[in-house]
């Protein structure tokens, strides 16, 4: 009998999970640890962010304890970068979490990036716990359907 410790489609989809070992107490870009896996998705420790290298649609889903500011994920390529998912905080510490879909086209040929961003309010301290979470995966190929084909 054998156990296979994740999902089957793991095996060939990208995926991340991981966390943080430290509270995150200044604003500035997440410094990710606690890595339980990463598969097909490339991570940059100098600019703490993660390289998306395979076109798709992907689910992306986040949360932990947070104070005072608010978690912004961003989608940065060369020559553009979007704010897709903001989690915000309130005075007092609390859990939140959120989920969004994106796609990744494959259109250019210029891999995506995405890192996550705290950034904090003007009236004081800002702080992400360290029951932070961050999961991302492939959920489905990108349907390159022209309209013109279906004719």
């Amino acid at each position: 009998m054998s156990f296979c410790h994740f999902p089957p489609f793991l095996d060939d989809r990208p995926y991340v999970s991981c966390g943080l070992d430290n509270e995150v107490t200044e604003p500035g870009f997440l410094e990710f640890s606690q890595f339980e896996l990463i598969n097909k998705v490339s991570f940059d420790t100098d600019s703490n962010q993660f390289t998306l290298i395979e076109p798709g649609v992907y689910l992306l889903q986040m949360g932990g304890t947070i104070e005072g500011g608010n978690l912004i994920a961003k989608l940065v390529s060369d020559d553009i970068g979007v704010d897709f998912m903001t989690i915000e905080a309130s005075k007092n510490p609390s859990f939140k979490c959120r989920s969004s879909v994106f796609t990744i086209d494959d259109d250019d040929q210029i891999a995506e990036s995405l890192m996550v961003e705290l950034v904090g309010n003007n009236d004081g301290q800002c702080c992400v716990g360290t029951d932070f979470f961050f999961m991302l995966y492939k959920i489905s190929e990108v349907a390159n359907v022209d309209s013109a084909d279906q004719m």
